[in-house]
């Protein structure tokens, strides 16, 4: 069975929607879009900060990520296999 996450209001919003968009890349522009209602410029830091607590709460081992990829110079993507 698995077990209770405790998830932030934007931790779960920012999940959420990796979730409805799952194996495509969101661009950091597309995530601050939607889950900060703004534009990217400044966010850089809160987004990465957003995933890597993300991953310590979902991944067995966050600095080897399965699930919550990084596509370099990128974004994003939660990989959930079919």
């Amino acid at each position: 069975m698995g077990k209770n996450i405790i998830l932030t209001p934007k931790e779960y919003h920012l999940l959420c929607y990796m979730a409805q968009n799952s194996n495509q890349i969101l661009t950091k522009q597309m995530i601050c879009n939607e889950v900060w209602n703004d534009d990217y410029e400044g966010y850089d830091n809160t987004i990465m900060v957003h995933i890597r607590k993300l991953r310590q709460k979902l991944e067995k081992d966050p600095s080897n990520p399965k699930y919550i990829i990084t596509a370099k110079g990128l974004g994003y993507k939660l990989y959930i296999s079919k």
